[in-house]
């Protein structure tokens, strides 16, 4: 069984995605609208 949430040493699926995701976002704003 999983814990929930994930240990320190366990990084959440999530937190991954959005460490990758939010720059990307971020980068493609400044360069449509910056």
């Amino acid at each position: 069984m999983k814990q929930f949430p994930p240990k320190g040493n366990e990084p959440s699926p999530i937190i991954l995605v959005l460490a990758a995701t939010v720059p990307l976002i971020a980068f493609a704003i400044w360069f449509l609208y910056g």
